[in-house]
């Protein structure tokens, strides 16, 4: 998602967001501005070596396995 990367990233017009914010957001959103197919591949698919690059909290590193993410985001499946 490049939202995902616009609102993490700082511009000189904006802050950055914290990862977490920015996950948080995107699962909120979930059928509403996303559709919650995508936002289920983007968190299964979550890079986390880029994201320990930037010096971000990957992640798995939260506690949420592929399995567990899926069950979070789509609890209905």
């Amino acid at each position: 998602m490049d939202v995902f990367d616009a609102w993490t990233s700082r511009r000189l017009y904006k802050d950055s967001w914290s990862v977490e914010r920015a996950l948080s957001f995107i699962n909120e959103q979930k059928g509403k501005h996303f559709d919650p197919s995508i936002v289920l591949s983007f968190f299964c698919h979550f890079d986390e070596k880029a994201a320990q690059k930037k010096g971000w909290i990957p992640f798995a590193a939260q506690g949420y396995s592929k399995q567990r993410t899926r069950r979070l985001l789509n609890p209905w499946r």
